[in-house]
């Protein structure tokens, strides 16, 4: 694994070891178009880790998802620590929010934190697992 602690680039080794004073041989294997698309991406940012000897940020662009797993994250640990709803919604929109739109005719700060702790829940019985085939976990999954 190569990395500066924010991006990573994995190298597998098929055989050998890199410990040895011998030079090493990089070997890519592209069989096809789909083959392809999902292997261009780290071969540029390997490429360009070797010319630069930095890592370019434009290739690893930021995921959207990031905030929504932070955000269930919090969620998760409010209600171990016993939270309500009303107070996890406190901390995630503020309280000034949640006193004037809790109660009011719409109930859709309800809604968001009501599916935010169902996702965290889902997430924390196993959803995660989800995260590494790149898939969303699916709520109905883990019923």
């Amino acid at each position: 694994m190569l990395s500066d602690g924010w991006h990573h680039i994995r190298l597998d080794l098929e055989a050998g070891t890199l410990t040895g004073d011998s030079p090493i041989v990089l070997s890519y294997r592209l069989r096809g178009i789909a083959s392809a698309v999902t292997k261009i991406l780290p071969l540029r940012r390997l490429l360009h880790l070797c010319r630069h000897h930095r890592f370019a940020a434009s290739l690893f662009p930021n995921d959207r998802r990031i905030e929504r797993w932070i955000e269930l994250l919090r969620v998760h640990d409010a209600l171990a620590d016993g939270a309500t709803q009303r107070e996890i919604a406190q901390a995630l929109f503020g309280a000034e929010r949640v006193a004037s739109e809790w109660s009011g005719p719409s109930d859709s700060l309800r809604s968001r934190t009501r599916r935010l702790i169902r996702d965290a829940t889902v997430m924390a019985q196993g959803g995660y697992r989800s995260l590494l085939r790149g898939a969303p976990p699916d709520p109905a999954d883990e019923s």
